[in-house]
């Protein structure tokens, strides 16, 4: 029985898809389109942060903008998936971005504390 590289990679990793708010990011209907340069500029700021603030998780990370949602109440929201071969330390993993929260921040980038998501 052969297992195809995805099937495989899905035995070995944890995806966790993570909801958060930036307040500081303004919304365009370009972050809507995928192909748009604001997505793509303003996805990369996201990932960027986002590994700044797992690096000291080991294993292997990648980090996909899903997403930019207009929210009238609280501004810009990005969905964002995080796959992670790091399956042990689901709890620390959690905790990192939960105490970011708190914070107010994921990596460099402000994030409002009322709407984040963990799933």
């Amino acid at each position: 029985m052969a297992f195809s590289a995805s099937a495989a990679m899905a035995l070995i990793a944890i995806i966790y898809r993570i909801t958060v708010n930036l307040p500081d990011m303004p919304f365009s209907s370009n972050l809507k389109n995928k192909t748009s340069t604001d997505f793509n500029d303003s996805a990369q700021q996201v990932v960027d942060a986002v590994n700044f603030l797992i690096k000291p998780i080991p294993g292997f990370h990648n980090v996909t903008v899903k997403e930019f949602r207009y929210q009238q109440v609280v501004g810009t929201m990005v969905i964002m998936d995080i796959l992670s071969t790091n399956t042990h330390d689901i709890e620390s993993f959690k905790k990192l971005f939960e105490d970011s929260i708190q914070e107010g921040h994921i990596g460099w980038s402000h994030i409002n504390k009322i709407y984040p998501k963990f799933v």
